[in-house]
C-alpha cells in the first residue's frame, strides 16, 4: 500500500493505493556489420530497435479533507498504457585516399520514435459532494531525425593539411 498526500491551502487530499498491477513487454534488437572487402574502403552499418508496451492499473481510495474535516471520500482507478517504438540506423563509409593518411568519410544517422501514452483516471465519490469524474489524457509523440556528415582530410607531402566538411540535419 502506498499513501500520497496533497495540500492546497486549507484542503488536504489523501490517496491510498490498495492494489497495483503492472505488466510490460519489451523487445530489443541490434544488428551491425563492418565490411572492408575492398582495399582502402570501409563500410559499416548498424540497426537498433526497441518496442515496448506496458499497461498498468492502480486501484485505491481517495479522502478529501477541509480544515481537518472529511468532506468527501471515494474510490479511485488509474489506468495507463504506454506504447513505445524506437528505431535507429547508422551508416558510415571511409575511403583512405592515399598513402599520406588522407581520407574521405561519410556518416549518416536516422532515428524515429513513436510514443503513445493513454491515462484514464476514474473517481467515484460516495458522499456526492463532487460529481463522479473521469479524466482521459492521451499523449502522443512522434520524432524523426536524420543527419548526414561528410569530411575530407587531405595531407600533402610538405606536411600541410586541408580539412573540409559539411553536415545536414533534419528534425521533425
Amino acid at each position: 500500500q502506498r499513501d500520497n498526500e496533497y495540500f492546497t491551502s486549507n484542503r488536504m487530499i489523501n490517496t491510498d493505493v490498495i492494489n497495483e498491477y503492472i505488466d510490460g513487454k519489451i523487445h530489443n534488437y541490434q544488428f551491425g556489420v563492418v565490411f572492408d572487402a575492398l582495399k582502402d574502403h570501409v563500410f559499416g552499418v548498424e540497426f537498433l530497435g526497441t518496442n515496448s508496451y506496458s499497461p498498468s492499473v492502480e486501484k485505491g481510495s481517495i479522502h478529501i479533507y477541509e480544515d481537518r474535516s472529511l468532506i468527501e471520500n471515494g474510490d479511485l482507478v488509474f489506468e495507463e498504457k504506454t506504447d513505445n517504438e524506437l528505431y535507429n540506423a547508422v551508416v558510415n563509409y571511409t575511403w583512405s585516399i592515399d598513402t599520406l593518411n588522407s581520407s574521405f568519410k561519410v556518416f549518416g544517422d536516422y532515428s524515429k520514435q513513436d510514443l503513445v501514452i493513454d491515462n484514464i483516471t476514474s473517481s467515484d465519490y460516495k458522499d456526492s459532494v463532487f460529481e463522479d469524474s473521469k479524466d482521459i489524457n492521451i499523449t502522443t509523440s512522434d520524432t524523426e531525425t536524420l543527419s548526414i556528415q561528410t569530411d575530407l582530410e587531405k595531407n600533402t607531402r610538405s606536411g600541410f593539411k586541408y580539412k573540409v566538411g559539411g553536415k545536414y540535419l533534419y528534425t521533425d
